[in-house]
Protein backbone atom coordinates (compact mmCIF):
# COMPACT_ATOMS: atom_id res chain seq x y z
CA UNK A 1 0.00 0.00 0.00
CA UNK A 2 0.96 3.65 -0.08
CA UNK A 3 3.66 4.38 2.45
CA UNK A 4 4.41 7.80 3.20
CA UNK A 5 2.08 10.82 3.32
CA UNK A 6 2.72 12.11 0.03
CA UNK A 7 1.92 9.68 -2.18
CA UNK A 8 -1.22 9.10 0.14
CA UNK A 9 -2.41 12.96 -0.76
CA UNK A 10 -1.59 12.03 -4.24
CA UNK A 11 -3.42 8.99 -4.64
CA UNK A 12 -6.45 10.53 -2.91
CA UNK A 13 -6.38 13.57 -4.92
CA UNK A 14 -7.01 11.19 -7.93
CA UNK A 15 -9.49 8.91 -6.29
CA UNK A 16 -11.79 12.04 -6.19
CA UNK A 17 -10.61 13.35 -9.12
CA UNK A 18 -11.73 10.03 -10.66
CA UNK A 19 -14.86 9.81 -8.62
CA UNK A 20 -15.58 13.58 -9.95
CA UNK A 21 -15.09 12.40 -13.97
CA UNK A 22 -12.45 15.08 -13.67
CA UNK A 23 -9.34 15.21 -16.06
CA UNK A 24 -5.55 16.84 -15.65
CA UNK A 25 -4.13 18.48 -18.05
CA UNK A 26 -0.40 16.97 -18.80
CA UNK A 27 1.34 19.66 -20.29
CA UNK A 28 0.28 18.65 -24.16
CA UNK A 29 1.06 21.01 -26.14
CA UNK A 30 -2.01 19.99 -28.28
CA UNK A 31 -4.53 20.98 -25.10
CA UNK A 32 -5.61 17.06 -24.86
CA UNK A 33 -6.16 16.09 -20.83
CA UNK A 34 -5.46 12.99 -19.69
CA UNK A 35 -7.79 11.20 -17.71
CA UNK A 36 -5.98 11.22 -13.70
CA UNK A 37 -6.82 7.29 -13.67
CA UNK A 38 -4.42 6.80 -16.54
CA UNK A 39 -1.41 9.12 -15.26
CA UNK A 40 2.23 7.85 -15.11
CA UNK A 41 1.69 8.10 -11.18
CA UNK A 42 -1.63 6.43 -10.71
CA UNK A 43 -0.39 3.30 -12.87
CA UNK A 44 2.89 3.15 -10.77
CA UNK A 45 0.29 2.90 -7.78
CA UNK A 46 -1.68 0.22 -9.51
CA UNK A 47 1.77 -2.22 -9.80
CA UNK A 48 2.75 -1.13 -6.36
CA UNK A 49 5.82 0.75 -7.55
CA UNK A 50 5.56 2.61 -4.07
CA UNK A 51 6.96 -0.82 -2.36
CA UNK A 52 10.12 -0.69 -4.85
CA UNK A 53 10.75 3.39 -4.34
CA UNK A 54 11.09 2.37 -0.65
CA UNK A 55 13.26 -0.33 -0.22
CA UNK A 56 16.03 1.32 -1.68
CA UNK A 57 17.77 4.69 0.10
CA UNK A 58 15.75 7.17 1.88
CA UNK A 59 11.94 7.90 2.28
CA UNK A 60 10.46 11.12 0.89
CA UNK A 61 10.18 12.29 4.22
CA UNK A 62 13.52 11.54 5.72
CA UNK A 63 15.42 13.10 2.66
CA UNK A 64 13.42 16.08 3.46
CA UNK A 65 14.75 16.02 6.89
CA UNK A 66 18.40 15.63 5.75
CA UNK A 67 17.84 18.55 3.25
CA UNK A 68 16.32 20.91 6.13
CA UNK A 69 18.88 19.99 8.62
CA UNK A 70 22.02 19.87 6.75
CA UNK A 71 23.61 16.44 7.90
CA UNK A 72 22.37 12.90 7.52
CA UNK A 73 19.75 11.70 10.40
CA UNK A 74 18.56 8.66 8.83
CA UNK A 75 20.31 5.64 8.25
CA UNK A 76 19.89 4.18 4.21
CA UNK A 77 17.37 1.35 4.22
CA UNK A 78 18.92 -1.89 1.89
CA UNK A 79 18.23 -4.95 0.78
CA UNK A 80 19.73 -7.56 0.45
CA UNK A 81 19.19 -8.69 -3.35
CA UNK A 82 20.13 -5.95 -5.58
CA UNK A 83 17.69 -3.47 -6.96
CA UNK A 84 17.11 -5.17 -11.05
CA UNK A 85 16.67 -8.39 -8.66
CA UNK A 86 14.32 -7.02 -6.49
CA UNK A 87 12.42 -5.19 -9.55
CA UNK A 88 12.06 -8.67 -11.38
CA UNK A 89 9.47 -9.02 -8.49
CA UNK A 90 7.16 -6.67 -9.74
CA UNK A 91 7.61 -6.86 -13.60
CA UNK A 92 3.46 -6.52 -14.96
CA UNK A 93 2.72 -6.25 -18.26
CA UNK A 94 2.87 -2.36 -17.95
CA UNK A 95 5.92 -2.83 -16.86
CA UNK A 96 7.70 -5.43 -18.93
CA UNK A 97 11.28 -5.54 -17.55
CA UNK A 98 13.00 -5.06 -14.29
CA UNK A 99 14.62 -1.71 -15.81
CA UNK A 100 11.39 -0.41 -16.37
CA UNK A 101 9.82 -1.19 -12.80
CA UNK A 102 12.98 0.98 -11.58
CA UNK A 103 12.56 3.73 -13.98
CA UNK A 104 8.86 3.56 -12.74
CA UNK A 105 9.96 3.68 -9.25
CA UNK A 106 12.57 6.21 -9.58
CA UNK A 107 9.73 8.46 -10.75
CA UNK A 108 7.21 7.73 -8.26
CA UNK A 109 9.95 8.93 -5.81
CA UNK A 110 10.38 11.93 -7.63
CA UNK A 111 7.36 12.77 -7.48
CA UNK A 112 6.78 12.49 -4.10
CA UNK A 113 9.76 14.70 -3.48
CA UNK A 114 8.22 17.51 -5.84
CA UNK A 115 5.96 17.15 -3.46
CA UNK A 116 7.45 17.42 -0.41
CA UNK A 117 7.38 21.18 1.28
CA UNK A 118 11.08 21.30 2.70
CA UNK A 119 12.55 20.54 -0.22
CA UNK A 120 10.73 22.82 -2.13
CA UNK A 121 11.54 25.98 0.48
CA UNK A 122 15.64 24.84 0.73
CA UNK A 123 15.27 24.70 -3.77
CA UNK A 124 13.64 28.14 -3.51
CA UNK A 125 16.52 29.57 -1.29
CA UNK A 126 19.05 28.36 -3.00
CA UNK A 127 17.83 29.86 -6.49
CA UNK A 128 17.46 33.10 -4.74
CA UNK A 129 20.47 33.06 -3.38
CA UNK A 130 22.28 31.72 -6.55
CA UNK A 131 20.50 34.78 -7.97
CA UNK A 132 21.50 37.92 -6.21
CA UNK A 133 24.96 36.07 -5.91
CA UNK A 134 25.27 36.36 -9.85
CA UNK A 135 23.59 39.94 -10.22
CA UNK A 136 25.70 40.92 -7.76
CA UNK A 137 29.04 39.42 -9.77
CA UNK A 138 27.83 41.11 -12.87
CA UNK A 139 27.54 44.59 -11.34
CA UNK A 140 30.95 43.89 -9.90
CA UNK A 141 32.06 43.53 -12.84
CA UNK A 142 30.40 45.89 -15.28
CA UNK A 143 31.91 48.47 -12.16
Amino acid sequence: MVKNRNAEKLFQMNQRNREHGEEHLEGDSKGMKQSQRNSDYYLCIKNNLSEVAGKFGLSPQEFAEHVKDDFQSHDLSQEDESPEEYANHFVTSQFSTAERVLKGARFMAAQQLACEPEIRKKIRKGKIKNSIDEVCFHMVKSL
